[in-house]
């Protein structure tokens, strides 16, 4: 079974913030394919899809302790890690845009830190979000933590129905098939 996680802060004063984008992708999916997320075995909420072959998970843990979602749900389930996609918000990638990869650093996003340093491997697949790379001073929470612009709702619309099917591409023709399908798209242009 595969895993799709998104990252993002559990509430609703967060709900709509840019560092919620895993979290807008993972409810869009589970409307969309008619997954019903339920309370896991830990600090997560898990739905399976009824033909078995993927899951979607919504950590409940805040952003910076994704990581410890993750180990509890690799506790209780027999979780592979290169069948785990873990979706997240990137600051250093341009709104309309994403990026598939294997593995990697965690750069820096706390949450994916959090994954990795929990994990203990940088070998985990990942799906990176941009989020609008304009933020050019000051602390990136003041960034992240703020909901997109209204002008920007249609593109973030089109991401999220994007990568929606981009993580399907993932679930049944892999990692490679979805970065070289989906990477170079710039929903933006």
């Amino acid at each position: 079974m595969k895993y799709i996680i998104g990252l993002g802060n559990p509430g609703k004063k967060y709900r709509e913030t840019r560092h919620n984008i895993g979290f807008r992708i993972i409810d869009f999916l589970t409307e969309k394919q008619h997954v019903t997320l339920m309370s896991g075995k830990g600090e997560y909420l898990l739905g399976e899809h009824r033909s078995g072959k993927y899951a979607l998970v919504k950590p409940l843990t805040y952003m910076n302790n994704s990581g410890n979602a993750i180990t509890d749900m690799q506790r209780h389930r027999q979780v592979k890690l290169r069948e785990t996609l873990v979706v997240y918000d990137d600051l250093d990638l341009p709104l309309g845009t994403m990026r598939f990869r294997p593995g990697g650093s965690a750069g820096t996003h706390r949450g994916m830190e959090s994954v990795v340093d929990k994990i203990g491997t940088t070998r985990i697949p990942r799906l990176r979000i941009g989020i609008g790379s304009e933020y050019k001073t000051g602390p990136s929470e003041d960034f992240v933590l703020t909901p997109f612009a209204t002008d920007e709702l249609p593109v973030v619309q089109d991401v999220v129905k994007t990568a929606a099917d981009g993580i399907m591409s993932f679930i049944h023709e892999g990692i490679q098939r979805a970065m070289n399908t989906y990477n170079k798209r710039d929903l933006a242009t």
